[in-house]
């Protein structure tokens, strides 16, 4: 076999574009006009992810063909054994499948005269089928190009494991990043050398707006030299399997008013992991005053069924502002506040400033998705 088509296959899923690259040496090497992978998730019915490659505009005729061909489709996906080429033939007749509307209306116009099919498998409750398809010029798929289908048929199922295995990490990933984000918890991951490998939209943020914390070649790198040296004693005792503990924590910038946390903690690494260059330390920030910014005003609102204002002065409130800081912020007297603030104590049932901070910190209203 094609020694650059399983170099394709092996590479498709890890590269920037899965599958792509895979699927255009799969239509140059079986000469057809169209190759079309096809992901689809294990419930009929379920979500279709495609990844095709051919000489028309394959996003139109995606469209086109789900909205109105793909149920007089002849080729009975569902039935098909792993690894085994079908055609149309296996279907339905040649003369039937010509005098079919699904060739007239759809196939004909688009140069579809024949078509190859492989399922891959499943995976994770993930199924896959490369499709292929040529016109009549080119000629029905001759056996020895099914044979060659064949031959690739263990190397995409494993690169379909493979690829599943990555995107369920991938996803797991982003739902854990987009959680961190809804609380605002700014998180960043340092390599075994302390460059900073990721960090999410909450750090990015933080790191905006804070004085005392920076990026500087990829690192972190603090205004003060004597927290710099901190946090870098900590951080080099917690790679180097020093510390006392897996995880450190210092605070810097408290003489400016806004005190930074820093919760730093290894991550557990065995076996070969200890040779790889990934997150090893992860990194937690939180500001000491992050008014106006660490609660969800519309899920204070509707817990406590607040107006916005009412919601507003509530979560400036629980920020530990003042009367006359909230006036200030909101733009209105302190006796408008006041009057707000009444209001908040009835419909939460509190009645005073300390026990609404504790009621609305402890709340779901620390979820800012």
């Amino acid at each position: 076999m094609d020694a650059s088509l399983i170099e394709a296959i092996y590479e498709a899923p890890i590269e920037p574009e899965p599958w792509s690259s895979f699927v255009h040496a799969c239509r140059l090497k079986l000469k057809s006009r169209s190759a079309l992978l096809m992901f689809r998730l294990p419930l009929d019915g379920g979500e279709v992810t495609d990844i095709a490659d051919a000489e028309w505009v394959t996003q139109a005729t995606r469209r086109v063909y789900y909205e109105q061909y793909a149920v007089f489709n002849p080729i009975e996906y569902e039935q098909m054994q792993v690894g085994r080429p079908y055609t149309f033939g296996d279907f339905i007749s040649r003369d039937s499948f010509r005098q079919s509307s699904y060739y007239r209306d759809y196939c004909q116009p688009m140069g579809i005269e024949h078509a190859a099919v492989l399922f891959l498998g499943e995976a994770n409750g993930l199924r896959a089928w490369l499709n292929l398809s040529r016109d009549a010029a080119a000629g029905a798929y001759r056996k020895s190009e099914l044979d060659l289908l064949a031959r690739m048929a263990p190397h995409l199922n494993r690169a379909l494991r493979i690829y599943s295995a990555l995107e369920k990490r991938r996803l797991e990933t982003q739902a854990f990043r987009h959680a961190g984000d809804s609380i605002r918890l700014a998180t960043l991951l340092l390599d075994e050398t302390g460059i900073i490998g990721n960090l999410n939209e909450a750090a990015r943020q933080l790191l905006a707006r804070n004085p005392h914390v920076a990026i500087r070649k990829e690192r972190l790198a603090f205004s003060q030299s004597g927290q710099q040296k901190r946090f870098d004693e900590k951080l080099a005792a917690l790679l180097e399997g020093k510390a006392t503990n897996d995880y450190d924590a210092l605070v810097v910038g408290m003489q400016g008013g806004m005190a930074l946390s820093i919760l730093m903690r290894r991550i557990p690494r065995s076996g070969v992991d200890m040779r790889l260059r990934n997150a090893a330390i992860v990194i937690y920030l939180k500001e000491s005053s992050q008014a106006g910014t660490a609660l969800n005003g519309d899920i204070v609102a509707t817990l406590f069924g607040l107006k916005p204002a009412e919601a507003k002065v509530a979560s400036l409130l629980a920020d530990g502002l003042s009367f006359q800081q909230i006036a200030r912020a909101m733009e209105v007297t302190e006796e408008t506040v006041r009057t707000y603030s009444k209001r908040v104590f009835a419909k939460t049932g509190t009645s005073r400033q300390a026990e609404l901070v504790k009621l609305v910190l402890t709340s779901l209203a620390n979820l800012g998705a």
